[in-house]
Protein backbone atom coordinates (compact mmCIF):
# COMPACT_ATOMS: atom_id res chain seq x y z
CA UNK A 1 0.00 0.00 0.00
CA UNK A 2 1.11 3.94 -0.10
CA UNK A 3 3.38 4.45 2.33
CA UNK A 4 2.91 1.13 3.79
CA UNK A 5 -0.34 1.83 5.46
CA UNK A 6 -2.13 -1.53 6.07
CA UNK A 7 -5.69 -0.26 7.65
CA UNK A 8 -7.25 3.12 7.22
CA UNK A 9 -10.09 4.72 9.31
CA UNK A 10 -13.25 5.75 7.29
CA UNK A 11 -15.74 8.37 8.50
CA UNK A 12 -18.77 8.89 7.28
CA UNK A 13 -21.13 11.91 8.29
CA UNK A 14 -24.44 10.42 8.83
CA UNK A 15 -27.37 12.47 10.58
CA UNK A 16 -29.24 10.55 12.89
CA UNK A 17 -32.91 11.79 12.73
CA UNK A 18 -33.87 10.08 16.29
CA UNK A 19 -31.51 12.72 18.13
CA UNK A 20 -31.80 15.69 15.37
CA UNK A 21 -27.55 15.19 15.12
CA UNK A 22 -25.25 14.54 12.74
CA UNK A 23 -22.70 11.78 14.33
CA UNK A 24 -19.17 10.91 12.36
CA UNK A 25 -18.89 6.97 13.20
CA UNK A 26 -15.77 6.05 12.36
CA UNK A 27 -14.60 1.95 11.15
CA UNK A 28 -11.38 0.34 10.48
CA UNK A 29 -10.72 -0.67 6.75
CA UNK A 30 -8.02 -2.70 5.25
CA UNK A 31 -6.63 -0.64 2.48
CA UNK A 32 -6.45 -1.21 -1.09
CA UNK A 33 -4.74 0.27 -4.25
CA UNK A 34 -7.87 0.44 -6.17
CA UNK A 35 -8.14 4.80 -5.96
CA UNK A 36 -4.04 4.85 -5.62
CA UNK A 37 -3.48 6.15 -8.85
CA UNK A 38 -6.10 9.06 -8.46
CA UNK A 39 -3.64 10.47 -5.45
CA UNK A 40 -1.43 11.84 -8.08
CA UNK A 41 -3.87 13.11 -11.29
CA UNK A 42 -6.66 15.85 -9.57
CA UNK A 43 -8.59 15.79 -13.21
CA UNK A 44 -8.74 11.80 -12.94
CA UNK A 45 -9.89 12.36 -9.27
CA UNK A 46 -12.74 15.09 -9.95
CA UNK A 47 -13.69 12.91 -12.90
CA UNK A 48 -13.73 9.75 -10.93
CA UNK A 49 -16.00 11.38 -7.83
CA UNK A 50 -18.59 13.17 -10.20
CA UNK A 51 -18.73 9.56 -12.18
CA UNK A 52 -19.30 7.85 -8.72
CA UNK A 53 -21.84 10.24 -7.26
CA UNK A 54 -24.94 8.84 -7.98
CA UNK A 55 -26.99 11.36 -5.46
CA UNK A 56 -29.85 12.68 -7.24
CA UNK A 57 -30.42 16.65 -6.94
CA UNK A 58 -33.79 17.37 -5.70
CA UNK A 59 -34.93 21.14 -5.59
CA UNK A 60 -36.66 22.46 -2.54
CA UNK A 61 -38.59 25.50 -1.49
CA UNK A 62 -34.73 27.35 -1.22
CA UNK A 63 -33.02 26.55 -4.12
CA UNK A 64 -34.34 25.55 -7.53
CA UNK A 65 -32.73 21.83 -9.50
CA UNK A 66 -30.05 24.25 -11.39
CA UNK A 67 -28.87 25.71 -8.01
CA UNK A 68 -28.22 22.41 -5.94
CA UNK A 69 -26.49 20.50 -8.92
CA UNK A 70 -24.09 23.96 -9.03
CA UNK A 71 -23.80 23.35 -4.87
CA UNK A 72 -22.88 19.20 -5.88
CA UNK A 73 -20.67 20.46 -8.33
CA UNK A 74 -19.01 22.84 -5.48
CA UNK A 75 -19.09 20.20 -3.17
CA UNK A 76 -17.11 17.72 -5.24
CA UNK A 77 -14.19 19.94 -6.10
CA UNK A 78 -13.62 20.91 -2.82
CA UNK A 79 -13.71 17.32 -1.62
CA UNK A 80 -10.79 16.40 -4.28
CA UNK A 81 -9.17 19.96 -3.46
CA UNK A 82 -9.11 18.64 0.23
CA UNK A 83 -7.87 15.08 -0.81
CA UNK A 84 -4.99 16.46 -2.53
CA UNK A 85 -3.62 19.28 0.23
CA UNK A 86 -4.33 16.06 2.86
CA UNK A 87 -2.15 13.91 0.45
CA UNK A 88 0.71 16.16 -0.25
CA UNK A 89 1.10 17.85 3.68
CA UNK A 90 0.32 14.45 5.41
CA UNK A 91 2.34 11.08 5.96
CA UNK A 92 -1.35 9.41 6.51
CA UNK A 93 -3.74 10.64 4.58
CA UNK A 94 -7.14 11.89 6.49
CA UNK A 95 -10.06 12.10 4.09
CA UNK A 96 -13.45 13.24 5.55
CA UNK A 97 -16.73 12.32 3.22
CA UNK A 98 -19.90 14.30 3.76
Amino acid sequence: MRRGIDNVTETMTVFNKTTGSVQWPAISVRADKSLDALLNNPGKALKWLVTADNAQPVPSERYELDQVRIWRSYSQVIIAADTFTLHRRQKNLVLIMC
